[in-house]
């Protein structure tokens, strides 16, 4: 059976998984889940916080557990674990990407998204994106993050929802190292997404040259929508 390490995505925290760890767990799976820097109940300034401090964060969870771990990013937490897999030594075997962002032209995911011209996620942050942060509208929270959502799990979800600290959406990175082409990679859309369009997850699909694409017909959080079959994916791809 597998490690996973399950990371979340922008202004969301570990707790998003709450779902889906025991039905991982139910197939013999351990799973770990971390709150990224400045994500659920850490503490670390927004100001602080930068592509670098993610990934330490993610390295240091990954060498908390023995053996090798597959690393899952959902939405911005793609552009986490594809940055922690450039370490050489990094205990990582394969990496799932859950409706994520993958850079892989030296973009930053400010300027992937304003060329997502389906993703509502602009229009729905409550005020501009600076390296201080952004949060969500509440109004919108729903439609963006958890149209298939039943709505005791949306509005507790909305409630937990951080400020996204700023800078990591604004650094650039570019994947080039050896490390990250060799790792055996997964990618699963969600194609009622309204934060990252089918049509913008297809395009991370064809550049980033994955080893497998699966599709589930949820919006951009089945973690609470349809937790079991998104279980039933991960464990597929562990093999």
């Amino acid at each position: 059976m597998a490690n996973f390490l399950l990371i979340h995505g922008a202004w969301h925290g570990g707790w998003c998984w709450k779902k889906l760890v025991p039905l991982l767990e139910e197939h013999g799976h351990t799973v770990n889940s971390i709150d990224l820097p400045s994500h659920g109940s850490d503490r670390t300034s927004r100001l602080r916080v930068t592509l670098d401090v993610y990934g330490q964060a993610i390295t240091t969870a990954a060498e908390s557990v023995e053996g090798p771990v597959i690393a899952v990013g959902h939405s911005m937490g793609g552009l986490a674990i594809s940055y922690a897999a450039e370490k050489e030594a990094l205990p990582i075997s394969k990496l799932i990407y859950l409706s994520a962002i993958l850079p892989v032209k030296g973009e930053n995911i400010r300027n992937l998204i304003v060329r997502d011209r389906e993703s509502k996620v602009i229009t729905g942050m409550r005020y501009a994106l600076h390296r201080a942060g952004a949060s969500v509208r509440r109004d919108m929270a729903r439609e963006l993050f958890y149209n298939d959502c039943e709505e005791k799990d949306a509005n507790w979800a909305i409630s937990n929802l951080c400020i996204q600290p700023g800078r990591p959406l604004l650094q650039r990175m570019k994947l080039a190292r050896q490390r990250f082409r060799d790792l055996p990679r997964v990618y699963i859309k969600c194609l009622q997404d309204k934060v990252l369009s089918p049509a913008f997850q297809q395009a991370m699909c064809e550049a980033g040259e994955f080893d497998q694409v699966i599709s589930m017909n949820t919006s951009h959080s089945p973690f609470l929508s349809s937790p079991s079959e998104l279980a039933h994916h991960l464990h597929q791809a562990s093999h």
